[in-house]
C-alpha cells in the first residue's frame, strides 16, 4: 500500500481554499497536523481534512501567542 504524498502549505491552501499564510499559522499553532522540513511546512491532505473536519470553530479560544500576556491594570 503506497503512503500519502506530502504537500506543501500552498497546494493545501488551494486545497482548503484559505490563504497561504493561514495555513502555515493553523500550523505553527497546531490547529493542523504539519511538519516543518526545512524551512517549509509539509502536510499529508488526509490527516488535515481529519482534523479540520473534526475541531468545531469556536470563536472564544485564545491563541498561544496571548496566553502569555499580562493585562495592565
Amino acid at each position: 500500500m503506497p503512503s500519502e504524498p506530502w504537500v506543501d502549505s500552498e497546494r493545501l491552501a488551494e486545497h482548503l481554499g484559505k490563504s497561504v499564510f493561514t495555513v502555515r499559522r493553523w500550523a505553527q499553532s497546531g490547529i493542523i497536523p504539519g511538519r516543518k522540513v526545512g524551512g517549509g511546512w509539509m502536510f499529508r491532505v488526509s490527516e488535515v481534512d481529519d482534523s479540520v473536519n473534526r475541531q468545531p470553530a469556536d470563536p472564544w479560544i485564545q491563541s498561544p501567542r496571548s496566553r502569555g500576556r499580562r493585562r495592565i491594570t
